[in-house]
């Protein structure tokens, strides 16, 4: 083992100077705050790679996951950090855990053992000493949720980081055909994929293609490390494995989780975004089925008022104008029909051909319901958005701002595309996934998913941090399943801008007597093979302890300049955060000093998801859970341990009941009232038999009785 050299005199180990330090742990940045003596914190906690600082020095210390050994007081003494558990071997007395608590954890010699344990019993504690070793097997999770710690799990459901431009109708652009669109000689659209930087070859002609670009995984890169530093520095910790991604199988989303996650855990290098299975999760339209299908022409002319787009057209008018007035569109070829050769006229003179004159053909496709003037308006100014952002050089003519308020016939054409019927076909999965995990995460049990196709929970039930890399449609389904709203600066309402995302909280509150029991609840679903629900009740279940679980939700975005110049994301330069409401869930809390929180009980998250989302459009794997969610009560293989949740102004009681018969009341009820019924009935006929002889008696009084006819022959 290789050693410093010894230091000499015992005064180094027991030197009355003490100060305040700081120790600071490169990955999660995570605090420990303890008392020191000056010489202990040179000699030992140093450690060659650990840095203790003044607790006012704005220095920045790093520790590593292996610190070289060294020598205390002429004792072997040596250290690392593994998921922010500092182990420190010290044959003296070391004084580390004194005063403070500690994110990064001092672990010492036995002799300090009672008195660190009566201050910091809460904390995982692991003592060794010079001949003993440590077992990472048993070690204490450092996945903790203490009383007052609130935040149980972060859900991200990002968009992905800037991309280069798709092609009209093609994967990428074609110089020709944009030549039919683009007629002003000075009006340039780079083409190079060198220039937009999302090339993979050294070809310079190689063409741009709709990957991410590299100053859009620089951005994405910069929104993890905030993640990391800022905005959940005192939450996430240096566990990789409390992190987990899922990505769309394709470039962009896979690299801008990864982006993400070097950004979040620069030091965790094995953890990588899972794109296996993840088609039905960020299914956005390309695999409708018969129950779950694309809107139709006819569903889109009911959407639309018309048989094209005309109408929708009225909103954005102005904004086309004024793209088809950058580009002088358009060649005569461009308003032909299928390709027919155009006619003499338009030969003549472009003049008559223009965006406002593109003949509608219906197209069919999830991001294309027809080619007409708005799909090309679209395509040329979101062009002009992704340039901007992605820090190009922009046409003379336009300004940044500009550009920015022509995003509003991207708006347009992605508010028609994602529309109700549309979200509610192809949306459900993803949202169903995410419910599970949190429900997951709260039973800290795996929760078992069905056979079948579709996407599973691979990560973990003590995961802190998960991470959806997906596409600007994913979001907007969310958005219109769930009914919600948001404004961010600089950008147009409610949108989902490169590297945006909407970011799920899951928060527990306190339990009874400010102490926080096991994270497993009482209940529990168990998935059976045959997609079959069923709850097993361990324990008891307070109306207190069912309403602890609630979900905030944000929307994170940086600002149009932010993503342009590639800024570092700080609290003096904050990308913006703003809370949103879930309608039918969110719910303002007081709670106390004045002070009020908006809140969505999990609870009643669940039923919202429930009855909200089209089962049959929700994957396999996953129908049985959301299923689960609208059921009053499902039995267990007709045992008797089934429970009935019945919320009641958000207090939820928790019964009982026998579910393979009818309790004896409920039997003679029914019975009773079934007698009831059948008297009635037959009491019923007994007066019309009476009245009816009665009125045949008084007609015989009246009239005589009918003679019979008689045969005279």
């Amino acid at each position: 083992m290789d050693s410093a050299p010894p230091v000499t005199g015992p005064a180094d180990l027991i030197a009355p100077t003490f100060y305040p330090s700081k120790v600071s742990c490169q990955n999660r940045q995570l605090v420990a705050n303890a008392t020191l003596t000056a010489p202990l914190a040179r000699k030992a906690c140093m450690a060659r790679h650990l840095a203790v600082v003044p607790e006012r020095s704005t220095s920045s210390s790093r520790c590593h996951h292996e610190l070289k050994p060294a020598r205390v007081g002429g004792a072997s003494s040596w250290g690392y950090c593994s998921s922010l558990t500092l182990m420190v071997r010290a044959a003296g007395v070391v004084e580390l855990l004194k005063d403070y608590p500690v994110r990064c954890l001092g672990v010492i010699n036995k002799t300090l053992l009672p008195s660190i344990h009566s201050t910091h019993g809460q904390m995982p504690l692991s003592v060794v000493d010079n001949n003993t070793t440590v077992d990472h097997a048993n070690r204490p999770s450092t996945a903790m949720y203490t009383s007052d710690s609130g935040l149980r799990q972060v859900i991200v459901l990002s968009r992905h980081g800037v991309r280069g431009p798709y092609g009209l109708g093609t994967e990428s652009p074609s110089e020709d055909l944009l030549k039919q669109y683009v007629l002003n000689p000075n009006f340039d659209l780079p083409l190079s994929a060198n220039a937009w930087g999302t090339s993979e070859t050294e070809d310079p002609a190689e063409i741009v293609s709709p990957k991410l670009t590299k100053h859009g995984f620089h951005v994405v890169k910069q929104m993890g490390a905030y993640f990391r530093d800022h905005l959940y520095e005192e939450f996430l910790n240096a566990a990789c494995e409390e992190t987990f991604a899922y990505a769309d199988n394709n470039q962009r989303d896979n690299l801008t989780a990864v982006a993400f996650l070097s950004g979040l855990y620069p030091l965790c290098k094995e953890l990588v975004p899972i794109t296996k299975e993840t088609q039905l999760l960020f299914e956005q339209g390309q695999d409708p089925t018969a129950d779950c299908p694309v809107c139709s022409k006819a569903v889109y002319e009911g959407i639309t008022g018309s048989n094209d787009t005309s109408f929708v057209l009225q909103e954005i008018r102005e904004e086309v104008a004024e793209v088809n007035d950058l580009l002088q569109c358009c060649a005569a070829s461009v308003c032909s029909i299928d390709d027919e050769p155009a006619n003499s006229d338009l030969i003549e003179s472009s003049a008559t051909c223009d965006l406002f004159g593109i003949p509608t053909q219906w197209n069919g496709a999830f991001y294309l319901p027809w080619k007409d003037t708005l799909s090309n308006a679209d395509y040329f100014s979101e062009w002009l958005l992704l340039q901007s952002l992605n820090n190009m050089s922009l046409p003379s003519q336009l300004s940044f701002e500009k550009i920015l308020s022509l995003a509003k016939i991207h708006e347009t054409h992605m508010d028609l595309i994602t529309n109700e019927v549309n979200s509610a076909n192809f949306g459900a999965t993803l949202l169903a996934h995410l419910t599970a995990s949190f429900e997951q995460n709260i039973m800290q049990k795996p929760l078992p998913v069905a056979k079948g196709e579709g996407p599973h929970l691979l990560q973990g039930p003590e995961n802190r941090l998960l991470y959806y890399a997906a596409h600007d449609i994913n979001l907007l389904y969310v958005r219109n399943l769930l009914r919600l709203q948001w404004y961010t600066k600089g950008w147009r309402p409610h949108q989902p801008v490169p590297g945006g995302m909407l970011v799920f909280e899951l928060h527990a509150t306190p339990t009874k007597g400010n102490k926080q029991t096991s994270p497993t609840t009482s209940e529990y679903r168990n998935l059976k093979s045959a997609g079959r629900v069923s709850w097993d009740v361990e324990e008891a279940v307070d109306n207190e302890d069912t309403n602890r679980f609630y979900v905030k939700l944000y929307f994170v975005a940086a600002s149009p300049e932010q993503i342009r110049n590639g800024d570092e994301l700080s609290p003096e330069n904050r990308p913006d955060r703003v809370q949103v409401t879930i309608p039918s869930c969110s719910e303002e809390i007081d709670v106390g000093d004045g002070a009020t929180d908006v809140r969505c009980p999990f609870s009643t998250f669940k039923k919202l998801i429930g009855k909200t989302l089209k089962h049959v459009c929700v994957a396999e794997t996953l129908r049985p859970f959301v299923d689960s969610l609208t059921h009053e009560k499902v039995t267990n293989n007709s045992t008797p341990t089934a429970t009935i949740k019945m919320d009641q102004v958000r207090d939820v009681e928790v019964s009982k009941v026998d579910t393979g018969k009818p309790s004896p009341e409920a039997a003679a009820a029914f019975e009773v009232s079934l007698w009831t019924v059948f008297g009635v009935l037959i009491l019923g006929f007994i007066v019309l038999l009476i009245r009816h002889a009665v009125k045949r008696h008084t007609e015989r009084q009246k009239y005589g009785s009918i003679p019979m006819q008689m045969n005279n022959h």
